[in-house]
């Protein structure tokens, strides 16, 4: 879908992959489903916030999953975003649109401090 937005976007097959991936590159915003081959999205959302690195990581989740299903796996971390499917596209566009409004302005403040004299 041409959403207009500053994006790169990768696909990955499975949890353990989009894990590696995300330590690898650090990407500003995650969208997994949770469930996913091998490692699925519960495990790697997990491991996402126990490590300091990626812990602050913005992550959305797109699933068939009820809230009931989710909360009888262990449940999401309150600042994980979940949408069900089929996915509310005009829903999910505002809120990378938002994101994306939020990393902007995080990273003209680290700029603008780091550039302020001692």
């Amino acid at each position: 879908a041409k959403w207009g937005l500053p994006l790169e976007i990768q696909m990955f097959g499975n949890g353990l992959d989009a894990l590696l991936e995300v330590g690898r590159s650090m990407p500003d915003l995650l969208i997994a489903d949770l469930r996913m081959s091998g490692l699925d999205g519960f495990q790697m959302i997990r491991r996402l916030r126990d490590n300091p690195a990626t812990q602050d990581l913005p992550i959305v989740v797109v699933s068939v999953l009820s809230p009931e299903e989710i909360a009888a796996e262990g449940g999401l971390p309150d600042d994980v975003t979940v949408y069900g499917k089929p996915v509310p596209f005009r829903e999910l566009h505002g809120y990378i649109q938002a994101q994306i409004a939020r990393i902007r302005r995080q990273r003209n403040l680290r700029t603008v401090t780091s550039q302020q004299p001692a």
